[in-house]
């Protein structure tokens, strides 16, 4: 069996550090129906949010393409169908121990 792994997206370990965000006080929430939860999929369905993100496009592109995020900001707009099928079948493929997905072609 052959493992085929991502190239490292940082080539070197010499660059600035990221400071952490310091340690918050956690907030105890009354009831469950306090809390709204917010998933990319319900702004993906919004026409409202891919108009914005058309208008934001034009204005902060190259901004976005230097910092990075420009992919996984289009990619946000996208609606993407579940097929379960199709996740069974590759969640078959992963192997914990070498934290990778192995496939028959390597």
């Amino acid at each position: 069996m052959k493992t085929h792994f991502l190239k490292p997206y940082v080539t070197s370990i010499d660059g600035p550090v990221a400071e952490l965000p310091r340690r918050r006080r956690r907030v105890s929430v009354s009831s469950s129906s306090d809390v709204k939860v917010l998933s990319l999929r319900s702004f993906a369905n919004n026409h409202n949010f891919r108009s914005w993100m058309r208008k934001m496009e034009a204005l902060h592109e190259p901004t976005w393409r230097k910092a990075g995020i420009f992919e996984a900001l289009k990619a946000s707009t996208f609606k993407i169908l579940e097929d379960p099928s199709l996740i069974q079948t590759l969640v078959e493929k992963w192997c914990p121990k070498t934290k990778s997905f192995v496939f028959p072609w390597g």
